[in-house]
């Protein structure tokens, strides 16, 4: 199901972050844990959360 989302391009506001990155490595060698998914499988995941908890 494909559900438009209503979204307004503004001006970035003061404080807003301009980029984020992150290194799993450290992750990985300390905690031996690893991604399960890639970032756009978490991206539609954390949607589709959202979405449902919000349909309550």
């Amino acid at each position: 199901m494909v559900k438009k989302l209503a979204y307004k391009i503004a001006d970035r506001r003061d404080g807003d972050v301009t980029e984020a990155y992150a290194n799993t490595d450290k992750a990985n060698t300390v905690l031996g844990w690893k991604t399960a998914s890639s970032l756009d499988e978490a991206i539609a995941s954390a949607w589709k959360w959202e979405q449902k908890i919000r349909s309550n």
